[in-house]
């Protein structure tokens, strides 16, 4: 292991506050592999059982999902340190729910699920800094769904207001009130009322009085 490499490995997260020569000692007493990947090369596939821990240790990393258009979705860079997917090591489905490539040609340390939960029994730091990475990484996904989502009534809400006649101002008035227009997008209302106020704020579009509004600019606001 080159010497980078090794820095990647005593500044991940998961060894925080062990020393290079305590957590050297422990790597002597567990089984372990190094592998690397070339630019493009899938790492993980979706769906492939998650039963290895993996860590960067050079290079970057790209983690994706593809919708049911086949468009695909970046959910997250990689980089040197960083974990892939430890949260899908433990639980009853153990599979990858995104597919991983390689950004850059990259190497990464490898260790059985075994040899983990044997280095949790010989130092309960690593099973808190473990079980930190993982409350970090639920804390992210939900954020990031969270974005996904916004996006989606985004555009929902800017495709609707589009096909509502216009009166002669150029706005228009929802056939709908808010508790129903939250039914038919299936969203809470106050994610519509969100998404609503922060198109006005952007400038995207402008409300009058109630429940008329004016589309200023369907390109830009999606």
């Amino acid at each position: 292991m080159m010497v980078e490499e090794q820095s990647s490995l005593t500044e991940c997260a998961l060894f925080q506050s062990l020393d290079p020569g305590r957590l050297t000692s422990l790597l002597g007493r567990v089984r372990y592999g190094r592998r690397q990947y070339a630019l493009g090369e899938t790492v993980v596939r979706s769906g492939e059982a998650c039963d290895h821990l993996r860590i960067v240790l050079s290079g970057m990393l790209r983690s994706e999902m593809t919708d049911e258009n086949g468009q695909v979705v970046e959910v997250e860079m990689l980089a040197p340190s960083r974990c892939v997917a430890p949260g899908f090591l433990f639980g009853r489905d153990r599979r990858f729910p995104v597919e991983v490539k390689a950004h850059q040609d990259s190497s990464l340390f490898i260790m059985e699920r075994g040899s983990l939960i044997a280095l949790f029994r010989l130092d309960d730091t690593i099973l808190e800094n473990f079980l930190d990475i993982v409350s970090s990484q639920v804390q992210f996904l939900a954020r990031r769904l969270e974005e996904m989502a916004f996006g989606t009534i985004r555009k929902k809400i800017l495709d609707y207001l589009h096909d509502l006649s216009r009166e002669k101002d150029g706005y228009c008035r929802l056939d709908r009130n808010l508790e129903e227009l939250s039914g038919f997008f299936g969203v809470a209302r106050p994610s519509l009322s969100r998404v609503l106020g922060q198109l006005e704020r952007e400038g995207f579009i402008q409300r009058k009085g109630r429940g008329r509004y004016r589309l200023v600019s369907l390109d830009k606001a999606q």
